[in-house]
């Protein structure tokens, strides 16, 4: 096995991918996002609230954006947008891909039609 196969890295993404589900399931762009480590602001959002519509623990998630390298900037912005998440205050528009419901659903857990 190599180190990546073992190591910090591939442990937590399996612990990801046992909280949220496999990762074939998500949406492509996600799957993207999810190992890129550059995103601009749009990204972060679209990134954030897959996270948050998914339960995945914004610890966890911050975990992974350290190991995989986000900068400064990226983890101050992923930790102010799941405070305001977690206040309930977002941009209404905001919708992501709820892998358990198997739909896209706003924030507040209203399915997107």
């Amino acid at each position: 096995m190599s180190a990546l196969q073992q190591g910090p890295q591939c442990q937590l993404w399996k612990t990801i991918e046992d909280l949220i589900g496999p990762a074939s399931n998500w949406p492509p762009k996600i799957r993207r996002l999810f190992w890129s480590r550059d995103l601009n602001d749009f990204s972060r959002r679209i990134l954030s609230a897959f996270v948050f519509v998914n339960g995945l623990n914004p610890a966890i998630f911050m975990e992974w954006g350290h190991i995989i390298g986000f900068s400064d900037y990226t983890c101050k912005h992923f930790n102010s947008l799941f405070e305001m998440f977690e206040s309930g205050y977002y941009d209404p528009r905001l919708y992501a891909y709820n892998i358990a419901m198997d739909r896209y659903e706003y924030l507040n857990g209203t399915p997107k039609h």
